[in-house]
């Protein structure tokens, strides 16, 4: 007989001692992750019988069906397939080298990979990893359905608050999908994602002057604000299972806000020194924008990788429309 352990979101538990296999599952890291306390039964499966074979866009279907049945049941609209490929190949390193984090064995975090990718809106990444672990020799003839991992797998995020949160979040428009398995092992990536600005030019720094032209379709353009990254540096699969990488992440540094320039006569109050007054702020009704400010003092942090946040307010909410990044290596863009 072959007992399997319990199938746990963050808190994971190994209590087994028989021979056997034991099928453990663990998320990524989300803001403010809180720990879920494990069922207490352990579930005896029937004997071995041959698992369906899908095609990987099979795969892909269910798990964005999954998202929008319970978006759904919480009142939410559903959200459509992306096509940015970062996240397909953030899950085929993961399994790869068995390792859990959002950055990658390049160092990139996600909004990075996003943007090389070709991604140009926000984008909000969670990641879920299954495996099953063997106790008194190895089943060769065990195989586990991805169905029911990637059912596991949808359970186990909407099981942790911070997971939970993004995948309702109201914002969302598209869902990039990465789902890389084995027998025995599956890598869920989901890279939520809005669909509320369209650059016409990718946002540029030149010299010191900083260029954003394009166009919105959700609310006003209120101010953009820029933060910094260190050049990203290789990672090993063991660094990345670890502190700090082992968490939740975040923009980098937050280096200032560009605000448009007031009509004259009226001026700010309490800038912060790091806030930048646009030399160009061309908006119009239509969603249509041209912004250029001179950041060189924010800069002044040299190489690195600089992410372009625009905040529109829409019916008296703000809310964070691009994390797009712009490498400077040896005062060049990418």
């Amino acid at each position: 007989m072959k007992l399997t352990g319990i199938f746990i979101t963050i808190v994971i538990c190994l209590s087994l001692l028989l021979g056997g296999c034991v099928e453990q599952a663990s998320p990524s890291p989300a803001p403010a992750p809180e720990p879920v306390k494990p069922p207490t039964t352990p579930t005896v499966p029937s004997a071995p019988v041959e698992q369906p074979v899908y095609k990987h866009s099979e795969l892909v279907t269910y798990a964005l069906e999954l998202i929008n049945r319970d978006r759904e049941a919480n009142g939410l609209a559903p959200i459509t397939l992306g096509s940015n490929m970062a996240t397909q190949k953030h899950a085929e390193e993961r399994l790869a080298n068995e390792y859990g984090s959002h950055w990658g064995i390049d160092g990139l975090k996600p909004y990075m990979r996003y943007t090389l990718a070709g991604g140009e809106n926000y984008e909000a990444e969670n990641g879920f990893f299954t495996e099953t672990i063997w106790y008194g020799g190895r089943d060769p003839s065990y195989r586990r359905d991805p169905k029911e991992m990637l059912e596991q797998a949808q359970q186990g995020l909407m099981a942790s608050p911070g997971h939970r949160k993004n995948i309702l979040d109201k914002w969302h428009k598209k869902v990039n999908l990465g789902i890389a398995y084995d027998n025995e092992r599956l890598d869920l990536v989901q890279q939520f994602e809005g669909d509320y600005i369209d650059f016409s030019d990718p946002p540029s720094i030149s010299g010191s002057i900083l260029s954003v032209t394009g166009e919105v379709t959700l609310g006003t353009i209120e101010n953009i604000s820029l933060y910094y990254d260190p050049l990203p540096q290789p990672l090993s699969p063991d660094q990345l299972d670890a502190p700090p990488y082992d968490y939740a992440y975040g923009l980098g540094e937050d280096i200032g806000t560009i605000l448009p320039p007031l009509p004259p006569g009226l001026y700010y109050i309490d800038l912060l020194p790091t806030d930048v007054i646009a030399t160009t702020w061309d908006t119009n009704p239509d969603g249509l924008f041209t912004i250029k400010a001179d950041i060189s003092k924010m800069l002044e942090l040299g190489e690195g990788v600089y992410t372009v946040v625009v905040w529109v307010e829409t019916d008296g909410e703000f809310v964070a429309i691009s994390n797009y990044s712009i490498f400077i290596q040896q005062q060049s863009g990418h």
